[in-house]
């Protein structure tokens, strides 16, 4: 998957199309430009969407307390997440 905040400043133009080829590639923007439409649908399923929860975490060793939710540690038990597995977080 490919993230670009403006998609005008794509790096890796010119090998886009290659790569759509040859495998499944994603474009991923902040926000559309004019003329970009979108109808709303991300095209993934909950298992196919990480994310990251570092900003919660302080200590990054479970000590402080700071990112804990629910019944997890976000510094031990993560701080990558699918989105599956998510459920409970808050």
């Amino acid at each position: 998957m490919l993230h670009e905040v403006d998609p005008e400043l794509l790096v890796y133009r010119p090998e886009l199309e290659q790569w759509k080829a040859g495998m499944g590639v994603h474009l991923t923007v902040d926000e559309a430009p004019d003329g970009w439409s979108w109808n709303g649908e991300v095209g993934f399923s909950d298992e196919q969407i990480y994310t990251t929860l570092e900003m919660k975490m302080k200590c990054g060793v479970g000590v402080c307390g700071r990112c804990n939710t629910d019944h997890r540690y976000i510094c031990k038990d993560g701080p990558v997440f699918r989105m599956d597995k998510m459920g409970g977080l808050e």
